[in-house]
C-alpha cells in the first residue's frame, strides 16, 4: 500500500500464487503473483481459487 499502483488486471485474469507476502489487510493476505505477462502483488480479498479454498483469499470460484 506504500508503493504506487503501476498496473491493473482484468477481472478473471488467471494468476499463479508464488508466495504469501507476509502482510494482511482486513483479514486477507497479500500475495506475490505471476500472470502470463508479468508479476506483482495482489490482495487476497479479491482473489478466488479454482477448486480449493486457500487461506487468505476470498473464495472458491470454480474455475470460471
Amino acid at each position: 500500500m506504500n508503493y504506487p499502483h503501476v498496473a491493473g488486471l482484468v477481472d478473471g485474469t488467471r494468476l499463479t500464487i508464488l508466495s504469501d507476502a507476509g502482510l494482511t489487510m482486513d483479514g486477507y493476505h497479500w500475495f506475490h503473483v505471476a500472470w502470463r505477462t508479468g508479476s506483482g502483488y495482489e490482495w487476497g480479498g479479491i482473489l478466488c481459487s479454482d477448486d480449493t479454498k486457500l487461506n487468505g483469499i476470498f473464495s472458491v470460484c470454480g474455475g470460471r
